[in-house]
């Protein structure tokens, strides 16, 4: 048997005192005359053999008491057999993945709060002089250090849902990073502990840089079957927002789930104001697109979000979009030196919201491309190197290009 503090043995030395105080026994009595004490005598013998029984009791009592004391404080243990090895201390790194999935509902609630309190258990399994690494999907500069296992009880519990997404190759490949910079001592191990709904986005091509030299545990959490009902996409039924003008955003909404969603509200809003409210039905499985109309009356860059109620999954229940409210549109028509034109004229000349400018193949302004939401190449017949890098250079920035074939132009020029 051996002792975790074998200094509080020499309280022992306690164990003399009561043996003192038996020894010198140092109640005082009191003679008290008596006229016969004949008759007295046996029952003074029966007396003295109990009193002395009585007080080797109490004796023992003390004894133990003190003994078990001092055995309490030196905290004995029966050392391991030979040729049993027991590591000293362990390096533990713990990830707990925070991602918006975790947010689904498991058999004993929440994912991520499931994986916390097994997270707690994983640290309260191990002792105290043994150090941890706590690794979420934000990656904060703080988990790259080695901390108590106090630290990381209380970093457990400051953990909240995020939007980020690391691979599993990105989160071992970080604690390799703590692994390798840790100077092992004699006896150390490594231990990697993943904790995960380990969905399909977590594996790459790659394959995992998994260490001989540490043991990785991964602990799956597996959510309830449930359909989510989510946005999938956003567009507007013209290329442009006039001022004034009534739109419509098609919106697109999908159903991954088992069961059919019946009359989901959809709300828009722009602008943080109220724009339209519909509802849809979606069959499982499948999707449908919705009209929302609206009307814009000022100029400029628009705020705009679409929004449903679906429950549990409740993270992409918002679709977010800009777009811009233009005062006008820039149209420039370059045309050729025999074609008609008075058809674009009429198109675009006559409507204020439009800025038409109609030009000749050979007197193109190339510096003023920047400014054109849309170049009309009308019946161009041949197409110089400037014009061909300008247009090319126009394009690469988003600008738009109609062309209007020559009928006399042969197809290599295009």
């Amino acid at each position: 048997m051996n002792f975790v503090y074998p200094q509080f043995l020499f309280a022992l030395l306690a164990l003399g005192i009561p043996v003192i105080v038996h020894l010198f026994n140092f109640r005082k009595f009191k003679k008290i005359f008596f006229t016969n004490v004949r008759f007295l005598q046996e029952i003074k013998k029966d007396t003295r053999h109990r009193s002395r029984l009585k007080h080797l009791l109490v004796l023992a009592s003390r004894l133990l008491a003190i003994l078990f004391l001092v055995l309490a404080f030196a905290q004995p243990y029966l050392p391991a057999k030979k040729g049993i090895s027991r590591a000293s201390k362990n390096l533990v790194s713990i990830w707990i993945d925070n991602s918006f999935s975790m947010n689904a509902a498991g058999k004993y609630g929440p994912l991520i709060e499931t994986a916390k309190e097994r997270a707690r258990e994983i640290a309260s399994s191990y002792s105290s002089s043994d150090r941890f690494q706590l690794i979420t999907n934000d990656f904060e500069a703080k988990h790259q250090r080695i901390i108590t296992r106090e630290e990381l009880l209380q970093w457990i519990d400051e953990i909240k849902p995020s939007s980020s997404v690391r691979s599993l190759e990105d989160i071992i490949r970080r604690q390799n990073e703590v692994f390798d910079a840790n100077t092992k001592a004699s006896g150390e191990t490594y231990n990697s502990f993943l904790l995960s709904d380990f969905q399909t986005g977590l594996f790459s091509n790659d394959a995992l840089p998994l260490d001989s030299a540490v043991h990785y545990f991964a602990l799956p959490f597996e959510s309830n079957s449930t359909g989510n009902l989510y946005i999938d996409t956003c567009y507007l039924n013209t290329p442009f927002i006039q001022p004034g003008s009534s739109q419509d955003l098609i919106v697109r909404v999908k159903n991954s789930g088992e069961e059919i969603a019946t009359n989901i509200p959809v709300k828009l809003t722009i602008n943080a104001g109220l724009r339209a409210v519909s509802s849809v039905t979606v069959e499982p499985g499948s999707f449908s697109d919705i009209k929302l109309p609206f009307t814009i009356t000022t100029a400029g860059f628009q705020q705009a979000a679409v929004s449903i109620t679906d429950y549990p999954v409740t993270f992409d229940d918002t679709f977010y979009l800009t777009f811009n409210v233009r005062p006008n549109v820039h149209v420039t028509s370059i045309n050729g030196n025999d074609v008609q034109r008075n058809y674009l004229d009429a198109l675009y000349a006559n409507d204020n919201y439009f800025s038409y400018r109609s030009l000749d193949e050979g007197k193109v302004d190339f510096n003023a491309f920047s400014a054109q939401q849309l170049i009309i190449l009308n019946g161009v017949k041949d197409y110089s190197s400037g014009l061909q890098q300008e247009l090319k250079n126009y394009m690469d920035k988003g600008g738009k290009v109609m062309i209007i074939p020559s009928t006399s132009s042969s197809t290599s020029n295009y």
